[in-house]
This record gives C-alpha cells, structure tokens and sequence, in this order.
C-alpha cells in the first residue's frame, strides 16, 4: 500500500441528514473492491458508523470518537484509545458542575463499552438519547453519578446544550487544563439549534489516530489524503500529504485544503475517490 485516502463522516462522506447515499455508497463499494485503501474518521463511535454506513466493507482500522479511539469497525476491538486521566476527569466534572451542567461519559475498561447519560435536562438530550435507543446501542447506561465512569476510564465527556451555555464552559476548560483536553465545540447537524461540547484526552486527536494508523500500515502521513468540514478534521488535514474539504466546510477548513470539492450532499467524496483512484 502506498498511499491512503481518510474521510470524516458528518458534514463531509454524509449528507446533512447523517446519512450515506446509495450513489456514494455504491461507488465505494466498487472502489474498495478494487484495491482502494480508504477508511474513515469520526467524532461517531464504531457502533454509530456500521449503522451510517450501511455494511460498507471497510478493511482497514477506523477512527472513533474523534481519535479517542483506532479500532476494527466490523467488531468494534479497539487496537489504541487514549482515556482522560481521573483527575482531569473530576476537574471537568467539577467545571460543569459550576455551570450547571452535566455530561454524558463514553468510558472503556478494557473490555467493555459504556455511555453513561444522566436525565435529560434539554429537549436536544432527549432527542438524542431516543436516537440512541432506538438504534439499540447497547451501550446505554442511565446514570446521573458519574463516579463509577470515573473509575472506568473515560474516554470522552459529551455536554449537548445551546452554543452561547457552553462557550463559557469550553473557555474554562481551555484555560485552566489547556493541553491536558481537546476542547471542541461542535453543531449538533441532526438537532438544531443544539451543539455539543466534547472533551477528550489531549492526544486524542484525528492527526495522533491517523499516525498510528501510518505504523500499522507502512504508509506515512505525507502520502494520506484526508477529507474534511469541521474544525475538529483540522488536525488530521494539516498532518496529512493533501488535505480535501467540501464545500459546506467551515472558513478555516478551506483556508487550509489543497482543494474544495463539492458539498457532502452531492456524493462529492465519493465522486473525487472515483476519479482519482481511475485515473
């Protein structure tokens, strides 16, 4: 293998209603039959991306929660994943409570996936977790005492309320943990006007999964090729050889792209891995 194509989901390889289409779809599943090395990265688990793309034979490690985690998408193992350390844990615990808010917490043990969700206090929560549900995520754990998440190790902390509650919080953070977290504010595209505020590890980044998906392939981040919308992708596009934003992206993935393809509701990634694994 000598070169690797890696794309986002939300915003970038999915249409605006989170969905992969049948075009894009069909198109790479021929091309993956025919040799292409592609595989995706997201702020989705492996759970959420078996359902969203839709039995898409992706050989190759994906990368979950935001590069939390590099795992085998088929059985969700996780090969590498990065938890927050428990003192971090309980300052953003802490800084939450002092706005009044409290987070889901995705944890791993080294054997098993949880999501602990306290009592929705927001209709975007709601919705949410009914999503969840009904998708039958296994996962789930109703729990409004995050101590045990704690002592489980977690991997991501996931606030969901409007952006102007959660800018203060996000700034808290930044300024008082600074590189032990990523901090990301993120639109919540399926329930507007909700974002979400996620927190991970430090070196829970696109950019570290992508490097040691280059260990585990042999192909080194300057011969990669990454797609992306958000400013959580901005890592992995500046780590990566060439870096490809649609058009929907935000200003400062464009700035940074090689180049601007069409928006994720046109197949636009599917289209570009047409033509240049062809060509």
């Amino acid at each position: 293998m000598r070169e690797l194509f890696v794309s986002d989901l939300d915003g970038t390889l999915l249409s605006t209603e989170g969905r992969l289409s049948d075009r894009s779809l069909a198109i790479l599943t021929e091309l993956l039959a025919g040799g292409l090395p592609f595989t995706v990265a997201s702020a989705r688990s492996a759970v959420s991306m078996r359902q969203v793309l839709r039995g898409l034979p992706l050989a190759l490690p994906v990368v979950e929660y935001n590069g939390a985690y590099v795992s085998d998408l088929a059985t969700g193992r996780h090969l590498r994943w990065e938890t927050i350390p428990a003192q971090v844990s309980a300052e953003v615990l802490a800084a939450g409570a002092r706005h009044a808010l409290v987070p889901m917490a995705a944890t791993f043990d080294g054997t098993e996936d949880r999501v602990h969700v306290p009592t929705p206090r927001n209709e975007g929560l709601a919705g949410y977790e009914r999503s969840r549900l009904a998708a039958g995520d296994r996962r789930y754990r109703r729990s409004d005492d995050l101590a045990p998440a704690v002592r489980e190790g977690v991997v991501c902390f996931s606030f969901l309320d409007r952006r102007e509650v959660l800018e203060p919080l996000r700034d808290e953070l930044q300024r008082d943990l600074g590189a032990g977290v990523q901090a990301l504010l993120m639109p919540e595209s399926r329930f507007p006007p909700w974002h979400w505020l996620a927190i991970y590890a430090g070196r829970a980044t696109k950019a570290h999964a992508l490097a040691a998906l280059a260990e585990e392939t042999g192909v080194p981040l300057s011969a990669m090729t990454a797609f992306g919308d958000q400013i959580n992708d901005i890592p992995m596009l500046t780590a990566c050889g060439r870096a490809v934003a649609v058009a929907n992206a935000v200003d400062e993935v464009k700035r940074l792209a090689h180049a601007t393809i069409g928006t994720n509701d046109e197949d636009s990634v599917a289209l570009y891995l047409q033509r240049t694994w062809r060509a």
